[in-house]
C-alpha cells in the first residue's frame, strides 16, 4: 500500500487571530497575526514508528502523528512533531537522509489558487471558459468586498462544513469599511448626477 495514502492533508490555522483593528495597530509592543501552515498527518503505523524510533518518543499509545510545518519552508529541521491521543509536542532537530527523504515527498497542493491583479474585474473573471465554478466564486466576493470596502490592505479567512460558514477579517481599516447594498437584482444602475426640466405648453384647440 502506497504510503502517501494514509496521509490526509489539511491547511490548518497554528496561530491565533486578533480580529479588533487597534491590536493591529497599537503601541502595545506586538500585533497577534494568523496564518496557514502544512500539516501533515500520519496514520500509518509504519509512519509512526518512523518518528517514534528518530526522536525517541517515550509515549505507550500513539493513534496518530501531526507533522507541523512551523517555518514554511517544507516539512524538515526545526519543525514540531504532535503525538495524539496526549497531544505532547516534539522538536523535529536533526533528521537523518531516510526521514528527510521521506518527507521531501510531502506537498499540500491546493484544489483552486489564483492570484488575481485589480485590473481583473468580476466580469471578466465570470467570461472565463474554464474552471468557470471557481472564477465565479472568486467574482462574487470581489464584488461584495468592492462595495464595502474601498481600501487595502485586508486579510481574510473562510470556512465551510456541514456546520455552517465561518469567516474572519482583519487587518483593515474600519474607516473605509462602510456597507453599500447590492443593486436591484434583473436592473441595471444608473447614477442621475442633474436633472433638467423643461416645461412644455400646450396650446388649446
Amino acid at each position: 500500500m502506497d504510503r502517501s495514502h494514509t496521509m490526509k492533508w489539511f491547511c490548518a490555522v497554528v496561530c491565533m487571530v486578533c480580529a479588533q483593528l487597534w491590536a493591529q495597530t497599537s503601541d502595545l509592543g506586538y500585533v497577534v497575526e494568523q496564518r496557514t501552515q502544512w500539516v501533515a498527518v500520519l496514520t500509518d503505523p509504519a509512519l509512526i514508528h518512523l518518528f517514534v524510533d528518530e526522536f525517541y518518543i517515550t509515549e505507550d499509545t500513539i493513534t496518530k502523528i501531526e507533522i507541523i510545518d512551523a517555518n514554511n519552508n517544507g516539512f524538515t529541521r526545526g519543525d514540531l512533531i504532535k503525538v495524539f491521543p496526549s497531544e505532547e509536542i516534539y522538536f523535529i532537530d536533526e533528521p537523518s537522509e531516510h526521514l528527510q527523504n521521506e518527507m521531501d515527498k510531502w506537498k499540500f497542493q491546493a484544489n483552486f489558487r489564483l492570484t488575481v491583479e485589480h485590473s481583473r474585474t468580476p466580469d471578466i473573471l465570470e467570461q472565463q471558459s474554464f474552471r468557470k465554478a471557481e472564477h465565479a466564486i472568486l467574482a462574487s466576493f470581489i464584488r461584495g468586498l468592492n462595495r464595502n470596502y474601498k481600501g487595502w490592505p485586508l486579510k481574510a479567512w473562510v470556512e465551510r462544513d456541514s456546520l455552517g460558514i465561518t469567516l474572519e477579517m482583519w487587518g483593515y481599516s474600519d474607516v473605509q469599511l462602510e456597507y453599500e447594498p447590492p443593486p436591484p437584482a434583473g436592473y441595471d444602475v444608473v447614477h442621475v448626477y442633474k436633472v433638467m426640466a423643461d416645461t412644455v405648453y400646450v396650446p388649446k384647440r
